[in-house]
């Protein structure tokens, strides 16, 4: 996934990285709130406004409109970091991700 503007801040994926990306993606299709509520609690991250969340609009193909693209890409406005998530089908889930990354990058930044 390309988005145009600056480039992704690359971070290594830690075992609680890679257990949270699991715990999404199974209890996701278990439980239809688990993503709500994931959701609402990744939003709570960083103050109102701080970040700007970016999804693509659909795009037309010969005329046709195409679905959405889950990607998901969040800008920490005051930082200029951003993070990039297009790993599950749903963008809710990669928001999520998206959002604890970019905490985690924010932190070590701040360090």
């Amino acid at each position: 996934m390309v988005f145009a503007g600056k480039s992704r801040v690359a971070l290594h994926h830690g075992p609680g990285v890679a257990q949270l990306h699991r715990l999404v993606a199974s209890h996701s299709r278990m439980k239809p709130d688990f993503k709500r509520r994931a959701f609402d609690e990744a939003k709570k991250l960083f103050p109102d406004g701080v970040v700007e969340p970016l999804v693509r609009s659909p795009t037309f193909s010969g005329g046709l409109p195409q679905p959405p693209d889950s990607a998901v890409r969040l800008v920490h406005k005051e930082r200029g970091i951003e993070m990039t998530c297009d790993e599950f089908p749903s963008q809710t889930e990669n928001y999520v991700i998206a959002a604890i990354r970019l905490r985690i990058a924010c932190d070590e930044n701040a360090a």
